[in-house]
């Protein structure tokens, strides 16, 4: 009415007669308790409460507009955030290649991603704290949807200086007799060397023990003993050397997320167009 200045106008731009005007109005004041307008003089006016009310309807009517021009952009992709975890090797030989897809064909999305150990990442999908994540190896995966992206090697690193770094593979029994550089408890390389010493009735000679890739791949160059890690470790290890491991040990990487469907829109989209690229390969 104040933007149209009167009741019959107001009626004509809503497609509502006069009298249905009035009825709605009359119906606001008496749900707010003030006079809402002035009606005194030849043109409708806003009473003091009424010009409060107007304000605040606007900007709800602003937030109305905003919500669903957001809604129209998740369903479309054209915006969104997805919150994703995996083990330090996966955020760097990994998760690029699985979202430069993605990301290309929707540029819109946001993606943030956290380092953590693959335990912990269960447990935070399953409490609903992430999106999406990166598993390393057997967990326990139930209220999980998973598939399968990747069989990553495990090899032993040396020195480039080492009299090992000759040989073409070594056994386990060759490299539990080595002095050991190891990542720490829970990740999936020290469990694998700590079963196989198990096996062979051995105890592993840990001389540094560290997650951090920078550091292992400088105390392995010293010559301060062997690593067993992933074959793809990155740029760290350029100047050392992977030897493959009798028997080619490898570690399953699954991208999972809350059983039945992610948080987002954006998330679900990213694990379904996953899920269908490795179900091609197979």
């Amino acid at each position: 009415m104040l933007e149209e200045g009167g009741f019959s106008a107001a009626g004509e731009r809503l497609g509502m007669v006069q009298p249905a005007v009035s009825i709605a109005v009359r119906k606001l004041e008496e749900n707010a308790g003030v006079r809402l307008l002035d009606r005194s003089g030849s043109r409708v006016q806003s009473t003091h409460e009424g010009a409060l009310f107007l304000n605040h309807a606007r900007m709800i009517r602003a937030e109305i507009v905003s919500m669903e021009r957001q809604l129209r952009e998740l369903r479309s992709l054209d915006a969104g955030h997805i919150k994703i975890a995996t083990p330090p090797i996966a955020s760097a030989v990994l998760l690029p290649g699985l979202a430069k897809e993605f990301l290309a064909a929707h540029p819109g999305v946001r993606v943030s991603t956290i380092e953590d150990s693959s335990e912990n990442i269960a447990a935070r999908l399953r409490a609903r704290d992430l999106d999406l994540g990166i598993i390393a190896g057997a967990h326990d995966t139930a209220g999980l949807d998973v598939v399968l992206v990747e069989q990553h090697p495990i090899v032993a690193w040396t020195s480039a200086q080492s009299p090992l770094a000759r040989e073409t593979e070594l056994d386990w029994k060759r490299i539990l007799e080595e002095p050991l550089i190891l990542f720490p408890a829970g990740y999936n390389q020290r469990s694998l060397v700590e079963d196989m010493a198990a096996k062979l009735g051995k105890k592993p000679d840990v001389r540094v023990e560290s997650k951090s890739q920078g550091f292992l791949s400088e105390m392995v160059a010293s010559g301060r003993g062997l690593l067993v890690a992933f074959a793809g470790m990155g740029r760290d290890f350029d100047s050392n050397v992977r030897i493959p491991i009798t028997g080619n040990p490898a570690v399953p990487f699954w991208l999972c997320r809350r059983e039945g469907l992610a948080p987002g829109l954006a998330a679900n989209a990213f694990f379904d167009r996953v899920a269908a690229r490795f179900a091609k390969a197979v």
